[in-house]
């Protein structure tokens, strides 16, 4: 019997045979033995502890314990006016495990988790659950002209992707068998995204792309492996193997695994696009009203905010164009490097001497939504901050609190610690009037806490997600309450914490110069409406005035995204500001497009880092807005709009001296020197 989910443009076959259900290939390939290799091709792979692996497969998550125990008991289909959702349900010896394929109407994408429940007698530890499995992806003995695409990530160089054949990366196949290794993508710890992005995407040797992202805010991997000369791909959250993670079920509890979402194009360009979409099916109501944050950090109070500097930048700010006021690191504490003394969350009486309600006050009457910084996970281990809290409340392991950079690591299932903090927030928010929250994240606790937890990994799991029901509830309790994740920039830019918040920080980059490269792809990564960009336009204005076209590039970097306007605008002359105004007035008039924007890539390729031109865009059904960077590169840029182009004009500078030719659907422009960038909006014919 065949069992067939069909919605949009995602297919899913499976095949009933015997009372065992196992997932068809997409496509009718032939490998070196088909059969077999279907017969392997669980819905979801589980391994048990004490139980029997079922084959020789190395190190891979394949063929784990319950592979064949599992047999088909019914599966339902409801179609509604969100999407479609397959549900699989499965019943072992010892478990009932139930499968979902949700697909969101309008994304062409497929999200998809399970649920395990104990069903037997006694207890039972699993080490491994997979999120989504799938075998023979690529037709036979094509490695060598299959491509892994890899997202790196990391503080100042977020969003960079890699690609090569996975023949370079050893995965070539095991002459007509299989060579029982694979290629592993790993995360442990907290920072979710600090060397890579939970996400990954395979072309074939036809164009195809097939991309996938794990939704994950802790420890995650994903494996890609040759079998019987074909392809297999396998998603999870963490596991005993790689994040020292497992997890007794007595009977009658319920594990759920992370999600994760896979979806299919002809293009870089389709398949980004189909995930977009996703995202915004997925992301609960964007707050951010209006799309231009000003934030004193950069180049302005960094770690010694005051009520002077906010006297003196607010208004500013606010004749520029920007909607909100964020008050970084340093409110809260009277030393000088506040980072390793935080905890308390009581306002500085030295930087604010007038009181901080009366500075956000003087900020609201400007007509700004004032907006605070907060590291809620951390504790400083200078002062007597850490005294607030028992030693049951720090990430522990082997009974020692764990001491990180100076600090030390909150645990959010300590009742206690989600209480205080939610208390906290609640003065800042109904005492203080504050509407912008930024919850950053600075420090990382590797692979977990192993206190009230029967692994580091499981404690960290749980930790995580109490962490991301703190902030759930805070949304709940707070319905106009922006919050944006940040972790040293972009180093927790996971889709299970942006689902809950609304903003995301791309990067902590303080070189106009090198946010290019960053800007250019996180719509890959992220919602264009949630990506933050930092514009500095002020940053060295005591060693001179800015240049024009410094002023420009650092204007077009935080236009990409939601703009974070920064440094010292109140020593800017009059031309320069006037570029900054401008910017700003074009930020508001392109808000709604952007909100509905897919991300366009120059020739269906991500920028490479230390790449002398830079060109990148957002389009919407015949409108295509472009930003274009000359770097250190040739100054003719030449653009392939992929379609033949009806217009071209610079929209922003608007009083720009450079010329535009169009030729079909080539767009052509000079930039006389180096580092200049404009955007030019396209439209088609």
């Amino acid at each position: 019997m065949e069992l067939n989910f069909e919605y949009e443009n995602v297919k899913l076959d499976f095949e009933i045979t015997q009372d065992r259900i196992v997932r068809k290939p997409r496509q009718d390939f032939v490998c070196a033995d088909t059969e077999r290799a279907q017969s392997l091709a669980e819905i979801c792979e589980v391994q048990i502890r004490g139980r029997m692996t079922r084959g020789h497969m190395g190190a891979r998550h394949l063929q784990s314990s319950e592979s064949g125990r599992f047999r088909y008991v019914a599966h339902a289909i409801e179609k509604g006016e969100r999407g479609a959702l397959l549900t699989i349900t499965q019943r072992s010896d010892l478990a009932e495990l139930r499968s979902f394929f949700f697909v969101p109407k309008g994304t062409g994408t497929l999200r998809t988790w399970h649920e395990i429940e104990n069903i037997g007698a006694q207890p039972f530890t699993l080490e491994y659950i997979g999120t989504y499995g799938e075998l023979m992806m690529t037709e036979p003995k094509t490695f060598g002209e299959t491509e892994f695409w890899l997202p790196t990530n990391g503080s100042y160089c977020e969003c960079q992707w890699s690609r090569a054949p996975l023949s370079v990366y050893g995965v070539f196949g095991g002459h007509n068998m299989k060579s029982q290794k694979k290629l592993c993508i790993s995360n442990t710890g907290a920072w979710s995204t600090k060397t890579y992005l939970p996400m990954g995407a395979v072309k074939d040797r036809n164009g195809a792309f097939t991309m996938w992202q794990i939704e994950a805010n802790g420890s995650w991997s994903y494996e890609l492996s040759d079998l019987y000369d074909s392809l297999t791909l396998h998603l999870n959250g963490p596991t005993f193997e790689e994040h020292n993670w497992q997890k007794t079920l007595k009977p009658g509890e319920r594990f759920e695994t992370v999600k994760a979402a896979v979806t299919r194009g002809r293009s870089f360009n389709e398949a980004a696009a189909n995930m977009t979409a996703y995202r915004r099916a997925i992301v609960v109501n964007n707050r951010l009203a209006a799309p231009v944050v000003f934030n004193e950090y950069m180049y302005a109070s960094w770690n010694t905010p005051s009520e002077k500097t906010a006297y003196a930048l607010a208004p500013v700010a606010k004749r520029f164009g920007a909607d909100y006021y964020v008050i970084d690191c340093g409110w809260h504490d009277e030393e000088p490097d506040p980072f390793y003394y935080l905890g308390r969350w009581e306002e500085s009486a030295s930087r604010y001497p007038g009181g901080l309600k009366k500075t956000l006050d003087f900020i609201r009457a400007q007509g700004l939504v004032p907006g605070l910084w907060m590291e809620p996970e951390a504790v400083g281990a200078k002062g007597d901050a850490a005294k607030l809290y028992e030693e049951d409340a720090y990430f522990s392991r082997g009974g020692a609190v764990l001491g990180i950079s100076e600090r030390y690591q909150l645990d959010f299932r300590n009742e206690k610690v989600f209480s205080r903090l939610e208390k906290i927030v609640g003065k800042l928010v109904e005492d203080y009037g504050v509407g912008y929250l930024k919850l950053d994240y600075n420090i990382e606790p590797g692979v977990g806490t192993d206190r009230n937890a029967e692994s580091c990994g499981d404690g960290l799991l749980e930790h995580n997600r109490a962490y991301l029901r703190w902030v759930c509830r805070l949304r709940e309790k707070y319905p106009s309450l922006v919050i944006e994740n940040c972790a040293s920039g972009g180093n927790r830019m996971d889709y299970l914490t942006l689902a809950n918040c609304d903003l995301q920080s791309t990067s902590d980059q303080i070189d106009y110069r090198v946010y290019p490269y960053i800007a250019a792809n996180m719509f890959s990564v992220l919602l264009p409406e949630q990506a933050a960009v930092w514009a500095y336009p002020a940053s060295h204005v005591d060693e001179s005035q800015p240049d024009r076209e410094c002023v420009i590039m650092n204007m077009i970097n935080g236009l990409a995204g939601r703009m974070h306007l920064a440094s010292r605008l109140n020593l800017l002359n009059e031309e320069n500001g006037a570029l900054v105004r401008e910017a700003c007035e074009f930020s508001h008039e392109i808000d709604g497009f952007r909100k509905r924007a897919l991300p366009w890539f120059h020739k269906d390729l991500p920028a490479e880092m230390d790449a002398g031109q830079v060109v990148f865009g957002m389009r919407e059904g015949g409108r295509l807005l472009v930003f274009a960077y000359r770097m250190h590169g040739e100054e003719k840029i030449c653009i392939d709009a992929g379609r033949e182009i009806g217009s071209a004009a610079v929209v922003y500078p608007k009083d720009s001296q450079i010329g535009l030719s169009v030729n079909g659907g080539t767009l052509s422009m000079k930039f006389p020197q180096p580092y200049m960038a404009r955007v030019i909006e396209i439209r088609f014919k």
